[in-house]
């Protein structure tokens, strides 16, 4: 890619240079242009692979048929290059081109021809060969729907055999009341990959099956699952990435335990897992995004088994408030889940007394970086007690919490070497924030997190008063301490209720 930028680069300068000399000469030929080019030399077969770099960077190939006529017959002439076709009734963030001879004016979206007529289509589908193709059909404005006829021309016979990669786009208030039982689907879609579907709940019944039924060999799918769906119908087995759209959890339940093969599962539905959902094990999942809302849901996740997953995004909102009163927290640890692999935990936490226990309870042996924002709960909450991540060298932690929560934190940490620390009370009195300075100033055998080579702390964003004057002499201390490791050190924090940040900045020359 970097070669092929390079070379469209040179040759666009090449281009403009012999126009305006050729200008001068009265020259006005565009193939006479190419000709002073020096990637003109090269194999018809090589300027092809890097038209085809060009394109793939989100470039639309019509671009290279402008540059001269031998480009466009080769651009022309290369079928892979126009393996994108839009189909729609919006011409939004469209480019036009004047091509000139049969082909006239034309539009493109990035590196998608557009179509906006089954003409448009007929046309687009020719230029492309047998190549196989990403189809992206939207529907983007109150109208009648576009063109039935090219979509039954894309979705049936002998396109459908060339279908690799469908988005469909149709919202609910454009499709004029058309059931798309008004269009039928192929029983093959040999090639189609993956499918993107953002369609009206009673098209998804009729579509999602269908195409499950039809391709074999889909590997990404992207929709909102009927609730009727016959599960045990279907092979998942190839399934690699899924993005539920807010599926129904109780649909989500009945589908988990045939998509262990899953690499990536994104879009699910608030509080899943849950308590009906079954002991599931992803042998291959290394992405999650999950949110949950009730105060029962940590000990939920457990109902998965992620041996291989490295990155997990997190929200935990407890909805019931009245489950925040201290008293009632339970002491007994929870059982340990284990996530071996895990490198990267990113937790929003609001209003939830148990994330401590429950994070205590969560085996991470390789996590590496760790970003927690907290909100609301216990302020007199501390850190877990005994926790420690041993390959951890990021933490960012925004937490209202005494000063004791963040000095356990970063004693979780031995080998930490970058931290950014957020609190609107951190610095918000005049001795506030003293104890932490005090830690991390301590040399020697005493030292806490000897390894931090960037650290910041940040009174907040709430206006709330500081004391510079109070601290610095403890700032000093810390940059002189670590004199040896720590590259950047900064304090920020708000004083006297001041919009203007008050700022100590210590930064290593390099």
């Amino acid at each position: 890619m970097d070669v092929a930028d390079m070379l469209a680069r040179r040759e666009q300068v090449i281009v403009s240079r012999t126009r305006k000399t050729e200008g001068a000469v009265h020259h006005d030929d565009p193939q006479h242009h190419s000709s002073f080019s020096p990637i003109s030399i090269l194999p018809e077969e090589i300027i092809s692979y890097i038209f085809e770099a060009f394109v793939a960077s989100g470039d639309p190939p019509w671009q290279l048929a402008l540059v001269s006529n031998q480009w466009k017959e080769l651009a022309l002439g290369t079928p892979r290059l126009w393996s994108n076709i839009l189909v729609t009734n919006s011409k939004a963030h469209c480019k036009s081109y004047s091509i000139g001879g049969e082909i006239g004016q034309v539009s493109a979206r990035g590196n998608f021809q557009l179509c906006q007529t089954s003409d448009d289509l007929e046309k687009a589908l020719v230029r492309s060969g047998a190549t196989l193709l990403n189809v992206s059909i939207q529907q983007t404005k109150l109208s009648k729907p576009i063109f039935v006829k090219a979509w039954s021309q894309i979705l049936g016979k002998p396109v459908s055999d060339r279908l690799q990669d469908l988005f469909i786009n149709v919202p609910t208030s454009t499709t004029n009341g058309l059931e798309w039982t008004t269009i039928s689907l192929e029983s093959t879609y040999s090639y189609l990959t993956s499918i993107d579907l953002r369609v009206p709940l009673q098209w998804g019944q009729v579509l999602i099956p269908g195409f499950l039924g039809a391709a074999g060999r889909m590997i990404a799918i992207r929709g909102r699952m009927p609730d009727n769906l016959e599960v045990s119908s279907f092979d998942w087995r190839n399934i690699q990435s899924f993005d539920f759209q807010m599926t129904p959890p109780h649909v989500v339940n009945r589908l988990c335990t045939h998509l262990t093969n899953l690499e990536k599962l994104q879009g699910l539905p608030d509080d899943w897992p849950n308590s009906s959902t079954p002991l599931t094990t992803f042998k291959h999942l290394s992405v999650l995004e999950l949110i949950g809302c009730t105060s029962h849901y940590m000990e939920d996740l457990r109902r998965l088994s992620l041996p291989t997953l490295t990155e997990l995004d997190l929200q935990l909102i407890n909805e019931n408030r009245t489950a925040n009163n201290p008293a009632s927290h339970q002491e007994n640890p929870l059982p340990v889940w284990k996530l071996p692999s895990l490198i990267k935990l990113s937790i929003e936490v609001e209003d939830q007394p148990e994330f401590s226990r429950w994070l205590a309870s969560v085996d991470m042996p390789c996590l590496q970086l760790l970003m927690i924002d907290i909100f609301g709960g216990d302020r007199n909450d501390s850190f877990p007690a005994g926790v420690v991540y041993p390959n951890l060298h990021f933490l960012y932690l925004v937490a209202d919490r005494a000063e004791s929560y963040f000095i356990q934190a970063l004693e979780a940490a031995p080998n930490i070497s970058e931290v950014s620390m957020s609190n609107a009370k951190l610095l918000s009195a005049k001795d506030r924030g003293s104890d932490l300075l005090t830690r991390l100033s301590l040399s020697g055998s005493e030292m806490l997190c000897p390894k931090i080579a960037k650290l910041t702390l940040n009174g907040g964003d709430r206006g709330v008063l500081g004391s510079r004057e109070g601290l610095e002499p403890l700032i000093k201390r810390v940059v002189e301490s670590r004199a040896g490791v720590l590259q950047k050190f900064a304090v920020e924090w708000r004083n006297d209720g001041s919009p203007r940040r008050k700022l100590v900045d210590h930064t290593k020359e390099s």
